[in-house]
């Protein structure tokens, strides 16, 4: 009697693997075709209309990990910038000078329009595998290359 209730109990656990099995398969299948892909996109995009300038007619500001750094201002507003990209969400966050409030928005209302204004001009594109727009495409001379900005000029952040 032990023999064959062992082996029902074989069956039934090699009939429940089975069906997990094919049942997992199904799954995966089916996540697969619903799973919406990401487009392909560029390490670096390509962004039409960043003006152009000089890199003998900027200032130059700090020396930031090994990049010197320039004053460059965009609408009444200056940045330091530099040819490496930051992320554009720690650099807008450099106008709450007074600090953040917990949903993240400035303490001060006149710095918050200018949070919000900077993430206008830095948040790159939605197909885009980068962190920050540049806002000005520096020529040397020889070479031209985007520079980004590193962090606002402020009272907390100056090129002394």
């Amino acid at each position: 009697m032990n023999i064959i209730l062992l082996s029902i109990w074989v069956k039934i656990l090699l009939i429940t693997c089975l069906c997990v099995y094919y049942n997992r398969i199904i799954l995966n299948k089916y996540l697969e075709s619903v799973t919406p892909t990401q487009p392909k996109t560029n390490s670096k995009c390509q962004y039409q209309n960043i003006p152009t300038a000089e890199l003998s007619s900027l200032q130059k500001c700090n020396n930031i990990s090994g990049h010197q750094t320039y004053i460059y201002s965009v609408g009444g507003v200056k940045y330091q910038v530099s040819p490496t990209e930051q992320f554009y969400s720690k650099i807008c966050t450099g106008f709450c000078i007074d600090g953040l409030t917990p949903i993240q928005t400035c303490k001060k209302e006149a710095n918050q329009k200018l949070m919000e204004q900077c993430e206008t001009l830095l948040k790159p594109d939605s197909n885009c595998n980068s962190g920050s727009k540049p806002i000005v495409n520096v020529h040397d001379g020889k070479t031209s290359s985007y520079y980004y900005a590193v962090s606002p000029i402020n009272s907390l952040t100056t090129c002394s």
